[in-house]
């Protein structure tokens, strides 16, 4: 989701970004229709995961010292920052408009552990930031210990897998930060990578495929991922609960193997390609705006009963807001501004 700004922008990469922005969403009001729920939750924040993977460049960090301090300042930091801007906006929705009696000091204990289970967040979207930190620090470290002939990539990432199976199987509870479920995320995170790596290593073999033959494919691997999610039935990544496994995975690379293919051939959607470059804005903000409609009086009942226009009432908000923060205050975002 975070994208590098001093690396080449890859189009299709933040369009299929903002795709799945736009899925998250689309996902997260109160009363989404469960087939929508189920759908969108078999991959969204896999590919997420993936698409973080496939912008990972180990030779930009000289050590693994470095490497914290960078990936702490794109997303420790404006995970710190969001969840404050976003703490006067729970305070509106949760007490007063919904008069919940959750202790604001609770919020101390969200921020702290970054997880739902364990306090209450001002932002439970905003989890997906310390994971991601993370689970970046954690490939850079596996790929330096390869590069260095200390153990193989590919070793590494079964060991991932195999700790990421007993812990979502045998492990049931929650920890600060998700760390539970790092190994498996990581497991995705090289997905991304080693994808990315393989496009960029066939991209003539790739350009000389037909329109209609990358088209029937798209459309195989999605109807076998919508088939196997449907038949799993709704996993969650950040609770690490995948259902059967071997469903989830088909799923998974069914379905953003498919949106992956499409995007790399689809023009630019100016829109699509918006959020994905400031995905991390609407990622800090979709939920404040939403739970107002949600809890707001005047809005409430037909926040309940249509959830889909709700989901793109917010996404049309949320474009000025962008636009706004990353021209005016980046600062809200956890940014610096760049000289130009």
């Amino acid at each position: 989701m975070v994208s590098q700004s001093n690396i080449q922008r890859i189009a299709w990469l933040d369009m299929l970004r903002g795709f799945a922005m736009a899925c998250v969403i689309i996902a997260h009001p109160i009363n989404i229709p469960s087939d929508i729920e189920m759908w969108i939750y078999s991959f969204h924040m896999p590919l997420f995961f993936m698409i973080s993977g496939a912008t990972f460049r180990y030779n930009k960090y000289d050590s693994f010292a470095q490497c914290c301090r960078d990936q702490a300042k794109r997303l420790l930091i404006p995970y710190a920052v969001m969840y404050v801007v976003c703490v006067p906006f729970w305070i509106l929705n949760r007490r007063i408009l919904e008069g919940s009696d959750t202790s604001p000091w609770n919020l101390i204990i969200g921020f702290l552990t970054a997880n739902e289970s364990l306090g209450t967040m001002s932002n439970g979207a905003l989890w997906f930031l310390p994971a991601l930190f993370l689970t970046s620090v954690t490939y850079w470290l596996l790929t330096y210990l390869h590069e260095h002939g200390k153990v193989n990539i590919a070793g590494s990432i079964a060991v991932c897998f195999l700790l990421g199976l007993f812990l979502t199987t045998c492990i049931d509870a929650a920890f600060p930060w998700h760390i539970q479920c790092i190994p498996m995320i990581t497991v995705f995170y090289f997905m991304g990578h080693a994808g990315m790596t393989a496009i960029r290593d066939h991209q003539a073999t790739l350009a000389s495929i037909g329109d209609s033959a990358v088209a029937a494919l798209c459309v195989a691997l999605l109807a076998a991922g919508t088939w196997a999610a449907f038949d799993n039935g709704k996993i969650s990544v950040h609770s690490n609960s995948y259902g059967t496994l071997a469903l989830a995975l088909i799923g998974i690379v069914g379905i953003s193997g498919g949106l992956t293919l499409m995007f790399m051939r689809l023009p630019v959607i100016k829109p699509l390609d918006f959020i994905g470059k400031q995905s991390i804005i609407f990622l800090g903000y979709h939920v404040p705006v939403m739970r107002f409609f949600e809890f707001c009086p005047v809005t409430a009942d037909f926040s309940e009963h249509n959830s889909l226009w709700l989901s793109m009432a917010c996404i049309v908000i949320l474009f000025p807001i962008a636009y706004l923060i990353d021209r005016f205050a980046p600062f809200l975002a956890g940014k610096i501004r760049r000289r130009r």
